[in-house]
């Protein structure tokens, strides 16, 4: 018999993870929501809502991404089955997922040529 979490349950851990890692780690606030020294607090309160929002849904969308690579054959297999895999998940993707997903769809940069 196996026994795992609930997908929704896996969506919330990896959510929180992300949450967390958005309070913790600086830089990775900085990239999401890119403040100016703006005085509107309104302005600015929705930025940071918007910072918040996006960490949590990077980290479900790679730890989706990571489930589903997990069942096809691929050389690295990542497998989430409960609600405390999910938050570490869910941390690490906020940290690196970022960086992953601009070296996949490029920079403006590199779009400009």
């Amino acid at each position: 018999m196996r026994v795992a979490a609930p997908q929704s349950v896996i969506l919330f851990g990896a959510s929180l993870g992300g949450l967390i890692a958005y309070f913790i780690l600086p830089q990775g606030r900085r990239r999401l929501t890119q403040s100016s020294e703006s005085k509107n607090w309104v302005w600015n309160s929705l930025k940071e809502i918007g910072g918040i929002l996006g960490a949590m849904l990077l980290s479900a969308i790679v730890t989706i991404l990571l489930s589903r690579v997990s069942e096809s054959q691929f050389l690295i297999r990542v497998s989430i089955t409960d609600f405390w895999g999910a938050i570490a998940i869910g941390f690490i993707s906020n940290y690196l997922g970022y960086e992953i997903l601009k070296r996949l769809i490029g920079s403006d940069k590199n779009s400009e040529t």
